[in-house]
């Protein structure tokens, strides 16, 4: 049985790493969605359909009269996709290393989710801005 001179207490975690992980994790998101505006872009334009004729314009949507049209693009979606997904788990990993979380818990899974909650959230506003002409 160990003396209790040698055994050492665990100091507790300050109360401000409680937070200082999802914060960083929302600031870090919200700095790479706005990095990252032109993949939203993409994504947005690789969902869409198009008429692939070549009559009216590169960008002419789909109508009634067309002759052909083209589906979502679906290999560049799963690729965007992926980036912004792996753009959401560094601020999610970025956020468990400042509040030091455990490696191995909820934490990780709980800070991606926060971070994907918060790009889609920060684009939806940014969407509505510029709808309503505020930006």
């Amino acid at each position: 049985m160990p003396s209790p001179e040698t055994t050492h207490a665990v100091p507790a975690r300050p109360r401000w790493r409680r937070w200082a992980g999802p914060l960083a994790t929302v600031v870090t998101t919200l700095a790479l969605t706005l990095l990252l505006q032109p993949v939203w872009l993409l994504l947005v334009l690789a969902l869409q359909t198009y008429d692939s004729s070549g009559q009216g314009g590169p960008f002419r949507s789909c109508t009634a009269d067309s002759v052909s049209c083209a589906g979502p693009n679906v290999p560049w979606v799963i690729g965007l996709i992926a980036v912004l997904l792996a753009a959401s788990a560094l601020a999610a990993l970025f956020g468990r290393a400042l509040g030091r979380y455990p490696r191995r818990g909820r934490a990780f899974l709980a800070l991606l989710a926060l971070s994907a909650a918060t790009a889609a959230a920060a684009m939806g506003a940014l969407v509505v801005a510029v709808l309503h002409g505020l930006v």
